[in-house]
């Protein structure tokens, strides 16, 4: 976006260059051709008969080179004011323009700062789980032994009361 103004800026003053340049030039060529014009007055004015004339010729000719220039200068500086008018509203259009990237920069900043936050706490509910099920298996595998005791102490109670129980009444049963 930047080289685009610069070279729309360029552009603009390349313009103004090349206008002043013509200007110049047409500025020279009516004044060699007035000074032509003089020139011949000045010859002329060497005769006395026509020296009125001449000086009423010099009179008008002074008049309209004055009244030309005065022309020239105020259409140069219209075009001058309409460049410069041309170039405020582009560096108006830039400064909105630098402003707009600098708030969408600014959020996307914040949009970028709540991602990492979002991103550092799943991370610790990452391994907050990863803790809990590291726990739950040891729970489980301490669990299990305990049911194999628990399971075998029953096992071996019930067989001693089985063996207590046969040995109770195996004499009862068999004596009579």
């Amino acid at each position: 976006m930047d080289n685009e103004l610069k070279q729309k800026a360029e552009n603009v003053i390349n313009k103004i260059d090349n206008d002043l340049d013509e200007y110049r030039n047409k500025m020279k060529m009516k004044i060699l051709d007035l000074e032509n014009k003089k020139r011949e007055l000045d010859a002329l004015e060497n005769d006395n008969k026509y020296n009125s004339n001449i000086n009423k010729k010099n009179d008008y000719l002074s008049e309209n080179i004055q009244i030309h220039k005065l022309d020239n200068n105020s259409k140069y500086l219209e075009k001058r004011k309409e460049e410069l008018l041309n170039i405020q509203q582009i560096a108006s259009q830039v400064n909105s323009l630098t402003k707009e990237m600098n708030e969408n920069v600014e959020k996307q900043g914040e949009m970028i700062n709540n991602i990492e936050d979002s991103i550092e706490e799943m991370e610790k509910n990452v391994d907050e789980g990863h803790r809990n099920i590291k726990e739950i298996a040891r729970l489980q595998r301490s669990n299990r032994s305990r049911l194999y005791c628990i399971i075998f102490i029953i096992i071996f109670v019930i067989a001693v009361i089985l063996i207590i129980l046969y040995s109770f009444f195996k004499d009862r049963i068999f004596t009579k």
